[in-house]
């Protein structure tokens, strides 16, 4: 045999073991299991890209090439691992689109040096079983002259061979997914691939530990390819939509007809940060309003807000046009609203002004709209106050502060217009995390009283700092994150002393909702949520519990008269909001134009259940999949029958999701009449 081809099967071999042990590697450190559940789909396509090494009789391509594999799934393995260690994320191509984000808000303390470190010995492996490969075969084998072979013959023919192999490895695979998930209707009519494809979008982090890393980027690649029953799927299920206030309503339907709305996502929502003491504003809100005691979310910023404003989101990458005539602005504007949105980050940011544009808003104010002046900046946590924000120097006590900030006019006069209807969207920021890097907020927050207030407040027993248990750093960020509610508690007061002076409050419907759970560390800790919850199971639901509140004066008189109190018990999301906002203010609405129910239709609470773009997963508060086929999280006491109805709407989320991914990808936006 020719020389060159047994020095490149050896590279041939080495590279599909280090390419196994890399996803050994992270099926361990992500999932606790050796390897994947399907392992032939994951060596066959291991398999196969490892073959063109021998397309070339050169051996500098073979190393160039291998080389090229290997250092991209080393770069794949630590980004994994690293989003796993910071936020229980990991590696998807779609997340290529948020690079310019990541480097904003990236910083050390989401480094694990461990993980570096075992990339680098990886490496200096590769190289030096290249340099020894090459060494042997060029001072040793090469001297004992060998009957001559024509290389590509030889090479062509086991460059074949390996890619056949993989084929009927895929084959056998893929056969067997299909025997397996035959029965589940979200992949109904599916062949073994396309549930791979399709599994590979909807429930990424399932896909990965049932298929291994490469296998899923491959069905994550092969599904933006269009299916022909795309449209008639999507036309058959609008045309399935019932219209709500016309065909369906509720107790509830129209009792804020041609009231205004704010709708206000706080950043790292959270009920706990809602004191009757340090936050009367919000505990106003929340202990007088509908209280909904059991909201789940956990998904990146942009997409909650997303949400919480068309009540369905495009996957990553997907696409920044969002004009559907089911946006919230826009079906608002047809009913005479004036749609504005605030937000006192850039504009540039998750491309957000480019975006919110085509959801029908008429104004968008951003930080440069309003305080261009004032710095930012997300690794060491200083954001714009969101009371300065709010009304700039005029908020009480911020006269402290004017030697540090210019004099703006705020957001209070544009948020609450004094004429006509008005839809406001506000975005907060001073609750972003990092929890405990702010050093000029931190300033900020001791001169405006906010630190003292914390102390009398625990020293009176009327509030207790939730990881008491643990660590200084810790405490110190449950106390800062604490200061910055107090800092948007002052906005939200500033809003409602607004909204009474106009004599507006009743005719007002206030939402307010959280994007995500307190994920963020700070020197080298773990992330504030396990600390809160004295939880570190990822999976664990109890962990994205966050804030959603329904204020409005008739609202809350009339949903106490009906159930005898002010608290919505079932379990919700951000996906009920734009639904529900639209069934209280009696607008006529397709159902099946968002994927959440107005939360006042739902007969079964799991109806609502929750699909995470970010974990690509399904859970409520007591289940938690991401693969639909078993439980990473289940309850003490769970019974069968609740078992057997989450399954039932989990496939029914999974279809929901699987249909608007297609809808957004292919822009099919007409199908909406």
């Amino acid at each position: 045999m020719h020389n060159l081809v047994k020095q490149k099967i050896c590279i041939y071999i080495f590279m599909v073991l280090m390419l196994i042990f890399i996803d050994c590697v992270i099926s361990s450190v992500v999932f606790n299991k050796f390897f994947v559940t399907y392992p032939l789909l994951e060596i066959s396509v291991i398999m196969i890209i490892a073959a063109p090494l021998f397309l070339l009789k050169n051996n500098k391509f073979s190393i160039a090439y291998s080389s090229v594999i290997f250092g991209l799934f080393i770069v794949i393995m630590v980004i994994s691992l690293l989003l796993n260690y910071a936020s229980g994320d990991i590696f998807s191509i779609k997340y290529l689109f948020l690079f310019n984000e990541a480097a904003q808000v990236m910083s050390m303390q989401f480094v694990n040096a461990w993980y570096i470190i075992l990339a680098i010995i990886l490496v200096v492996i590769y190289v030096l079983f290249v340099v020894l490969i090459h060494r042997i075969f060029n001072h040793h084998i090469l001297q004992n002259k060998q009957k001559s072979y024509k290389y590509y013959p030889i090479a062509l023919s086991i460059m074949v061979m390996a890619i056949a192999i993989g084929a009927i490895f895929r084959a056998i695979g893929s056969s067997q997914v299909k025997k397996d998930f035959k029965d589940y209707d979200v992949y109904k009519g599916m062949s073994g691939n396309e549930i791979i494809e399709n599994s590979s979008v909807i429930l990424k982090r399932g896909a990965i530990k049932n298929y291994g890393m490469l296998t899923y980027l491959f069905g994550e690649i092969t599904y933006t390819i269009p299916q022909g029953s795309d449209s008639k799927d999507l036309n058959g299920f609008f045309n399935e939509g019932k219209i709500v206030n016309k065909d369906i309503t509720d107790d509830l339907s129209g009792v804020c007809s041609d009231k205004n709305v704010i709708t206000i996502m706080i950043e790292t929502g959270v009920d706990y940060y809602i004191n009757e003491t340090l936050t009367p504003n919000l505990y106003r809100l929340k202990n007088d309003g509908v209280d909904f005691s059991k909201n789940y979310s956990k998904n990146k910023t942009n997409m909650s807000e997303m949400i919480g404003i068309i009540g369905s989101i495009a996957e990553v990458g997907t696409t920044k046009n969002y004009n559907t005539k089911a946006t919230l602005p826009n079906i608002l504007k047809e009913e005479g609203y004036q749609t504005s949105y605030f937000h006192n980050n850039s504009g540039s940011f998750y491309d957000r002004r480019k975006v919110l544009e085509t959801t029908g808003f008429e104004n968008l104010y951003f930080k440069e709209d309003i305080d261009p002046k004032q710095t930012h900046n997300f690794i060491s946590a200083n954001y714009p106050l969101d009371s300065y924000f709010m009304s700039g120097l005029s908020a009480s006590g911020m006269n402290r502060l004017e030697e540090n900030m210019e004099d703006i006019d705020g957001i209070i006069e544009k948020i609450i217009p004094d004429t006509g209807k008005f839809f406001s969207f506000w975005t907060t920021m001073s609750t972003h995390g990092p929890y405990n890097t702010s050093k000029r907020n931190m300033d900020y927050y001791t001169r405006l009283g906010y630190y003292q207030r914390i102390i009398e407040a625990e020293h009176s027993g009327l509030w207790t700092n939730i990881c008491a248990d643990d660590n200084e750093n810790l405490q110190k960020q449950v106390i800062n994150l604490q200061a910055e509610y107090m800092d948007l508690d002052l906005a939200v007061g500033t809003m409602l002393d607004r909204l009474e002076s106009l004599d507006i409050l009743d005719d007002t419907l206030i939402v307010l909702y959280g994007d995500h759970e307190p994920y963020y560390m700070s020197n080298g800790e773990k992330q504030l949520k396990y600390a809160m919850y004295n939880s570190d199971d990822a999976t664990n639901p109890e962990l994205y519990s966050t804030t959603l509140i329904m204020y409005n004066t008739d609202l809350n008189s009339s949903y106490e008269a009906i159930y005898g109190n002010k608290t919505y018990d079932k379990f919700s999301t951000p996906y009920v909001i734009v639904p529900t906002i639209l069934d209280l203010l009696g607008v006529e609405y397709n159902e099946n134009y968002y994927v959440g129910k107005s939360a006042f239709m739902v007969n079964d609470e799991l109806e609502n259940i929750f699909y995470s773009h970010e974990l690509e997963a399904i859970f409520s508060d007591k289940v938690y999949s991401d693969n639909l086929k078993d439980y990473r999280f289940k309850a003490e006491g769970i019974d069968e029958s609740y078992l057997e109805r989450y399954d039932s709407y989990s496939m029914k989320m999974a279809t929901r999701i699987k249909l608007f991914d297609r809808f957004y990808q292919r822009k099919l936006y007409k199908l909406m009449k």
